[in-house]
């Protein structure tokens, strides 16, 4: 499967939960792109890069997951802290991570079963971004 499908599998999925809770995934995503839009702000500033990589694998070991979003996660923090990494690029990045480490959810982490799936939304809007702008796998 790829990155493609796999987004469109997992956002499928997504919207299928969220439904069964009442909750409708195009407001969900509306809410996410703004909070996603401030966090990228942020991620050009000193301020927000330091809180990327002092909170980063404390947010990750919190989570206490596996799976494919935990991974992707990881490599989107590899990435961020690449030399290599295009300087329009790393904020595009720098929003899923600190969404993940500061943001109040759009959807909170205790509504289970579906505490977490604004996070893997988050991850999945920024992995199709960047395949999309700027040619990038995850």
């Amino acid at each position: 499967m790829n990155t493609s499908s796999n987004s469109e599998f997992i956002i499928r999925i997504i919207q299928d939960i969220l439904k069964s809770n009442g909750i409708e995934l195009d407001d969900v995503i509306i809410d996410m792109q703004k909070e996603l839009k401030k966090c990228e702000q942020y991620a050009k500033t000193e301020a927000g890069k330091e809180v990327i990589h002092s909170g980063f694998y404390s947010k990750i070991k919190e989570l206490n997951g596996e799976g494919i979003i935990i991974e992707q996660l990881k490599k989107l923090y590899e990435l961020f802290c690449s030399d290599d990494i295009d300087s329009s690029v790393q904020p595009v990045i720098g929003s899923t991570l600190l969404y993940l480490i500061l943001t109040p959810d759009v959807i909170p982490d205790y509504v289970f079963p579906i505490g977490y799936l604004d996070d893997a939304i988050a991850v999945s809007m920024t992995v199709d971004r960047l395949s999309n702008d700027f040619n990038i796998t995850i």
